[in-house]
């Protein structure tokens, strides 16, 4: 069963007060901060990050600026949010992004978070292995 939000139908202020508030939960009570540590703890070479299905982008952004793991943050979403940053390493692509016909590359770290849940298992799948094909 879809959720609300998932509909093109849905307003999309309301779907912006929900997104907003995940990221403010996120953000409020350090979700993701053990993620952060584990990051920090692997050496990765730096490189350009995309988040898929970001909604408004607050758990990439906060693993983005707290990791310093990543060059650039890509945020993308099937129905963008029209964020501005203040850092111009900081991105939110305007065009509808749908992360089943995306094409992956090479040397891009990609994360999603919170949204995985929306899709299929069959999509699920498909995006791990074209993830990890690219």
């Amino acid at each position: 069963m879809k959720e609300l939000e998932d509909y093109r139908w849905f307003p999309s202020v309301l779907r912006n007060f929900q997104t907003e508030f995940i990221g403010f939960v996120v953000a409020r009570f350090n979700v993701y901060d053990v993620f952060i540590h584990h990051l920090n703890s692997l050496y990765l070479p730096v490189q350009s990050m995309t988040d898929l299905c970001s909604g408004s982008g607050e758990p990439a952004i906060s693993i983005f600026r707290k990791s310093n793991c990543f060059s650039r943050l890509s945020l993308s979403d099937k129905f963008p949010n029209l964020l501005k940053f203040k850092e111009n390493t900081i991105s939110y692509k305007i065009q509808s992004s749908d992360v089943l016909a995306m094409e992956f590359h090479h040397g891009t770290y990609y994360t999603m978070f919170n949204a995985f849940h929306h899709f299929r298992d069959e999509e699920k799948i498909a995006i791990v292995q074209k993830i990890r094909d690219s």
